[in-house]
């Protein structure tokens, strides 16, 4: 095991060998040293994992419902500091595609994904079911609130995205800051009316963000017996953004921000958006390593590489709000500590990675659907 002197206070020099790029001196073959970073706090034993996964096959297959695009600037800082792994594979794959693929695998005994993205709902199920997933401790879970990075067992949170008001501003002209705003703009118009899109409670994803909110800050179902009436639900934030781009709705609420952000960019001021200051629902996003996974050892370092400052950096760039602290700003996107700093903390309602209470579940669709029926 080889290292080299401390470069900081903070950091070891650890001298990783890429096979990959070989040459020879009298007959010998030898592998040339790729000189890496480590935080003081990863364990003196570390190169022997970067050893292992240098002698599997320089692939890793991701299951991920993010696009390839978002992907992109994690993959390409990832082979920039291990370029002995040349091939990243991403299948984007929804939630609940990603939670059959695991159990068909793991029955089958067949190679699987190497690293797989966790929704809650499907993070819940993972809590009884820790044979699909590969037990890791990250060294780099130190450097986050525990009640934040590991939501479920061997599963760790990356990102949390705020679920953002969107609005049309030709037909909202004052400002809109909360739930409440909205609320009383529809009052402010009356019968005549203005209509609000929201999401379809029979989708899991809109169904946990609503209930963890309202469960949150029960008192915000007043400014919801106003909207829902004026509401009309929708199966995803892309087609409310639609709506609201052609003035059938007025607002949407709520919606994802990786599909509104970038469309008020390109609005030209026709559309906004806002983290509501009176209660917010954040969505996390959560990876594992599978327990079938053809090379464990490159995964354990894609999974510590997105947990590090400089692959939460690259997550933020690629547009998913990173939660790790003191990341630079990226124009027209926000990290986790940016949108919960610009609202009041109790205004935060994080999805959990649990199941919700059935008979609870029940009487909210109850009283979501009563109240949109007024």
């Amino acid at each position: 095991m080889k290292y080299g002197p401390l470069l900081q206070a903070t950091h070891r020099s650890v001298l990783a060998l890429t096979g990959s790029m070989m040459f020879f001196i009298g007959g010998w073959a030898h592998a040339a040293e790729t000189n890496i970073e480590l935080p003081s706090y990863y364990p003196s034993d570390y190169q022997s994992l970067i050893d292992a996964a240098q002698k599997e096959d320089g692939s890793l297959v991701i299951y991920s419902s993010y696009t390839q695009e978002a992907w992109n600037p994690v993959f390409k800082a990832f082979q920039d500091k291990y370029p002995f792994v040349k091939n990243i594979k991403n299948l984007d794959i929804e939630g609940e595609e990603v939670y059959q693929r695991l159990r068909m695998e793991s029955s089958r005994g067949t190679p699987s994904g190497d690293i797989v993205e966790i929704q809650p709902n499907i993070g819940a199920k993972l809590r009884d079911e820790q044979e699909l997933v590969l037990p890791y401790t990250s060294p780099e879970a130190s450097q986050y609130p525990s009640d934040l990075i590991q939501p479920y067992p061997n599963g760790y949170q990356y990102a949390v995205s705020a679920l953002v008001i969107g609005y049309n501003t030709k037909i909202l002209p004052k400002p809109v800051g909360s739930i409440k705003d909205i609320a009383d703009q529809i009052k402010e118009f009356g019968d005549s009316g203005l209509m609000v899109g929201v999401r379809n409670i029979s989708s899991s994803f809109a169904l946990t963000a609503y209930y963890t909110l309202l469960n949150h800050k029960p008192e915000l179902w007043e400014q919801f017996e106003t909207i829902l009436p004026h509401s009309k639900p929708e199966g995803s934030s892309g087609s409310l953004l639609t709506k609201l781009q052609t003035g059938e709705y007025a607002a949407a609420v709520f919606m994802s921000d990786s599909t509104m952000l970038p469309a008020v960019a390109q609005s030209g001021g026709l559309l906004a958006a806002v983290i509501a200051k009176d209660g917010t629902p954040f969505l996390g996003g959560a990876v594992s390593i599978a327990a079938n996974s053809p090379r464990p050892n490159t995964a354990k370092l894609f999974l510590d590489f997105m947990l590090s400052h400089e692959g939460q950096q690259a997550i933020l760039k690629g547009g998913r709000p990173a939660i790790r602290n003191g990341l630079e700003k990226v124009d027209g996107l926000y990290s986790f500590e940016e949108a919960t700093s610009a609202i009041p903390a109790d205004a935060v309602a994080i999805v959990p990675f649990s199941e919700l209470p059935a008979d609870q579940v029940s009487a909210f669709t109850e009283r979501w659907k009563a109240t949109a029926a007024k």
